[in-house]
């Protein structure tokens, strides 16, 4: 029985509107996976890259972590980079 509403579901029309993405953020979020798998192979050394990377981003809170995240969660493919809500 819930099989069978998951595929109804994922029938619907409006299911997967909010999947298709520009072509700008599937480029970036390939971009940030590479990143993470880059770091993950740095992770094997005896320093724990990841671990030291998190602190700074946790202390410092840098300006580039933040235009990160915001492109990567653009609704269209462009970040909005300038902290103001663009839902009008």
């Amino acid at each position: 029985m819930i099989g069978s509403k998951w595929v109804i579901l994922c029938r619907r029309k409006d299911f997967g509107a909010h999947v298709d993405m520009s072509h700008n953020a599937v480029f970036v979020r390939i971009k940030w996976i590479i990143v993470l798998l880059v770091t993950m192979v740095l992770d094997f050394l005896p320093v724990p890259v990841i671990g030291l990377i998190l602190l700074y981003i946790l202390l410092f809170r840098p300006l580039w972590f933040k235009n990160a995240v915001l492109e990567i969660y653009a609704q269209d493919g462009r970040a909005n980079h300038n902290g103001a809500d663009d839902s009008d």
